[in-house]
């Protein structure tokens, strides 16, 4: 009993207390402990976070010393924008790595590992000329599950975000995509150093090299007598009077690219094109892309799965989370926040039985004690 959360306990004593010691009264461990048990069981906020830990004041007790009594919400707040959150993350993802590969039996298949960046709206403070505050996530499709994040500086782009977040990964037999943004020389370096393979997006930012790929699969790819040669493979999809039909195609001869051997692992240039009909209208949409995979079912295989970041993690924690409506604007409180709240629905996703969404579940957590410490024990 308690397994999950004291073995989670262990792992964040590590972290080092900034505060004046000789005048705290509460536990930093315990305060982080309360806070994620609290964002489990639907607190979205850091006073909701409080209220939580005073109604189960009693249930705390059965694991948590609470020397101190329960944290006010000032005192939630402060150890929220003190903690080194860069250490919590790694602790936080390190958890759920280890968890997730534990329980997936290993074998050669190549892991998809998809980036992208959202932004938390709430942390905007117009008022102030500060922009909301942007995380770029690391989700590994394979597992379900997020593997890590990196605050964008207010400063800068996601451009210089992306390869920070690489070197918290093990990329060894992934392949991981990235949207334009992240379609850059040094980070094609990154994923090939590391021994991962990748899919890039090319969007208009990319100028000469998107425009002449571009033109290249409109001219050749329906060229009956073309020099070069294409693969291709396509799906079709039906679902509630929609039909979607994908066509992939890959062409691995890339020498009449301009500086093609700049770029690391450049293997191929691919190209996505998407026909969508509901009754009689139907839109097209083409996308290209940068690849260092040469087998066309790969390419297809993770570049449709890029979309499950924005489905399974960013669509989760915008409407189940309501991460845009938390308004915590200083930035390493957010990110400590962002941690505990991805760390949360790691936990919530682990529930496999309950046949409800994720806040039907949090709210379970919050209404029955037992169910709540069933899905800690899951750790």
């Amino acid at each position: 009993m308690y397994r999950g959360v004291i073995e989670l306990g262990k792992s964040l004593s590590v972290i080092s207390d900034l505060r004046q010691q000789a005048k705290t009264e509460h536990n930093l461990v315990e305060v982080l402990i309360i806070s994620l048990i609290a964002i489990l069981c639907s607190a979205n906020n850091i006073k909701a976070i409080r209220y939580f830990a005073v109604a189960n004041n009693s249930w705390l007790k059965e694991f948590l010393a609470l020397k101190g009594g329960i944290p006010s919400y000032h005192t939630i707040r402060r150890i929220f924008m003190l903690v080194d959150a860069t250490v919590l993350d790694s602790i936080l993802f390190e958890f759920i790595r280890t968890a997730v590969e534990t329980g997936h039996a290993s074998n050669d298949a190549k892991n998809g590992i998809h980036i992208d960046g959202k932004a938390i709206r709430g942390s905007a403070s117009p008022s102030k000329g500060d922009r909301a505050i942007i995380m770029v996530s690391a989700w590994a499709s394979t597992y379900g599950a997020c593997f890590g994040q990196v605050a964008v500086d207010k400063k800068s782009n996601e451009i210089t975000a992306i390869p920070e977040l690489l070197k918290l990964l093990n990329l060894k037999n992934c392949v991981v995509t990235v949207d334009a943004m992240g379609c850059q020389k040094k980070v094609s370096s990154k994923i090939c150093d590391k021994g991962g393979d990748y899919v890039f997006s090319l969007k208009g930012n990319h100028g000469q090299i998107h425009e002449e790929v571009e033109t290249f699969f409109e001219s050749e790819i329906d060229d009956k007598h073309s020099e070069f040669t294409m693969k291709s493979i396509s799906t079709v999809e039906k679902d509630h009077g929609r039909i979607e039909e994908r066509t992939y195609t890959l062409c691995d001869q890339i020498t009449w690219i301009p500086d093609h051997n700049d770029w690391a692992g450049f293997s191929a240039i691919g190209s996505a094109r998407s026909k969508r009909t509901i009754g009689s209208i139907s839109t097209v949409e083409t996308r290209y892309f940068l690849t260092s995979l040469t087998d066309v079912s790969e390419f297809a295989e993770f570049t449709r799965r890029h979309w499950s970041i924005e489905n399974n993690l960013h669509w989760s924690l915008d409407v189940c989370f309501r991460e845009d409506a938390c308004q915590v604007r200083d930035a390493n409180a957010n990110k400590v926040f962002a941690g505990l709240r991805k760390m949360a629905k790691f936990i919530v996703d682990k529930d496999k039985k309950t046949k409800a969404g994720q806040e039907i579940r949090r709210l379970k957590a919050a209404w029955d004690p037992t169910y709540r410490l069933s899905l800690l024990d899951s750790l």
